[in-house]
């Protein structure tokens, strides 16, 4: 590991603990989690936001395609229950309401100056964090999306 990088890693390191607490999830890779957290943009030596998002929006389809396939569910359904979880809007509030723009790098302090986008790409990075992290376990995946609050808790009604 490279001096920046530790340097980083000393300087941030409440963030990626912030987040193992919120997420129930131990990372391997300390550097996962902050790249999650950082906005596009920013430089630094570790990589901005995007990628994982687009992985974290990959995998979470993944999952909730599979277990409602698994379930016997009607495709329509499934469109629904996707809709319904990985909404934007949706991801963004459940952001917010964990505090993730505190631990977000790259804006400003204040959450006033996180738009809901951003603080939903967020949540998606973070999800393809812990995906990548556990060498594709959907299962930890799907613990860390109950641990934020993306998937309603067992026996809770489902909008399909």
């Amino acid at each position: 590991m490279d001096d920046g990088l530790k340097k980083l890693l000393a300087t941030h390191g409440w963030r990626t603990k912030a987040m193992e607490d919120l997420l129930e999830y131990r990372f391997k890779d300390k550097t996962l989690p902050l790249s999650a957290l950082n906005l596009p943009g920013r430089r630094t030596s570790i990589k901005d936001n995007t990628g994982l998002a687009q992985v974290g929006k990959a995998v979470m389809e993944l999952f909730l395609i599979t277990d409602g396939y698994d379930k016997d569910m009607d495709p329509e359904n499934i469109s629904t229950l996707l809709t319904f979880v990985l909404d934007n809007s949706k991801l963004a509030d459940i952001g917010t309401n964990k505090g993730l723009g505190r631990c977000m790098m790259g804006m400003r302090s204040s959450t006033a100056n996180l738009t809901p986008l951003y603080t939903a790409r967020t949540v998606q990075a973070l999800m393809g964090a812990v995906y990548l992290d556990s060498d594709g376990d959907l299962e930890k995946l799907y613990e860390a999306m109950m641990a934020i609050g993306l998937l309603p808790k067992p026996g809770a009604q489902l909008p399909v």
